[in-house]
Parts: structure tokens; C-alpha cells; sequence
């Protein structure tokens, strides 16, 4: 694994997560394909239920987490990411992977997403953990669910 000079700890624990997934192949098992498609799912029914797009939605149910109307304070930017994969890099909240197709390549939203998580559970910020655990709720208890695994069996 290579970091660049002066990485931050969450990015740190961001990257080792990618190396936990690679190495006991979470993504490809599949394990994340159905709650973060579920998850994705509510989201979007609940942004056009309220007339909204889902941007606008998270703003005016969340606007702590918001510098600003569009752009997420950089605690938030894991959650700012998954929601830009999410909506294939059309959601954008500041955060993200902006290399045209990124978000095309099999299994990247998964493997984010996993990582992503490796920063909340890093950071373990309460604001950020609630706004997650509301707005991903499949996604947050299936990952729960591999985590205690991984602590219970190593990994």
C-alpha cells in the first residue's frame, strides 16, 4: 500500500480497508451488492416522494452536515462519496471520484462504500455515524454484520 506523504489518519484507515476487502474478497462475495442497491432505492423514492432531488433532500434534512448548499463539510465526505456512486457520479455533494467513468467499473460503489465505511468507524464522529445509519440503514447493518466477523475470525 502507498500513501501520499502527510495522509491523514481517516484516509489511512480508509486505504487499509480496501486492503481488508481485497484480501478477503467482501465486494466479490457480494455481500454489499443488494443493501447499498436497497439503500439507493429508498433514497431516491424518498427525494421524489418530497418533490426533491435527493441533493436537495439531504440539505434540508441534514444541513449540519453542509458547508454550504451543494458541498458537505469534509467530515461527511465518505457519505458525500457513496451517494456520488450512487447516482453513477451525478449526485454531487463535494466529494467523490470524478474520473469520467469510475463509477462504470464493476464493483467500485462496493468497494468504496466499504472503505468509506473503514473512515466513519475510524473517525467514529456521532453526527456523521447518525447521518449514516439513517440514510444507509441496509448498508450500515450488513456492514456491522461483516465487522464482527472479521473481529470475530480475523481478516
Amino acid at each position: 500500500m502507498y500513501f501520499a506523504k502527510g495522509a491523514n489518519p481517516s484516509t489511512v484507515a480508509h486505504e487499509l480497508f480496501h486492503k481488508v476487502d481485497h484480501d478477503n474478497k467482501i465486494t466479490k462475495s457480494g455481500l454489499l451488492d443488494k443493501c447499498i442497491d436497497l439503500d439507493y432505492k429508498n433514497l431516491k423514492n424518498n427525494a421524489e416522494k418530497a418533490g426533491l432531488s435527493l441533493e436537495d433532500m439531504l440539505y434540508l434534512n441534514y444541513p449540519e452536515a453542509f458547508e454550504k448548499k451543494g458541498r458537505m463539510k469534509e467530515g461527511y465526505r465518505g457519505f458525500a462519496d457513496i451517494i456520488h456512486g450512487m447516482t453513477k457520479g451525478t449526485a454531487e455533494l463535494g466529494y467523490g471520484h470524478f474520473q469520467d467513468d469510475y463509477w462504470e467499473k464493476p464493483l467500485k460503489l462496493q468497494k468504496e462504500t466499504f472503505a468509506q465505511y473503514g473512515r466513519f468507524y475510524y473517525e467514529n464522529n456521532p453526527d456523521v455515524m447518525k447521518l449514516v445509519n439513517e440514510m444507509l440503514p441496509e448498508t450500515s447493518k450488513q456492514m456491522e454484520k461483516i465487522i464482527n466477523v472479521i473481529f470475530q475470525f480475523g481478516g
